[in-house]
């Protein structure tokens, strides 16, 4: 099982074959939820585009976050 928490006290870490933390702190934002989503988007551009050639995943990308808006960003 794979667990994205902020902490290793986190109830399912001990349960977790692979544990991925994602602090929660921020200096502004008492809780921010960022940090995992961070880790979320780049797990699955690894895991979505990162089998072919990167030109490929790179366009790829971009239609699927075009329907977001998204068309400036890469």
């Amino acid at each position: 099982m794979i667990v994205l928490t902020d902490s290793i006290a986190a109830p399912l870490a001990e349960y977790a074959e692979e544990l991925l933390l994602a602090p929660a702190q921020h200096s502004v934002i008492s809780s921010s939820n960022a940090p995992g989503l961070v880790l979320i988007e780049a797990l699955v551009s690894k895991f979505s585009f990162g089998s072919g050639e990167p030109q490929e995943g790179r366009e790829a990308y971009k239609c699927h976050i075009s329907v977001y808006g998204g068309q400036g960003l890469i």
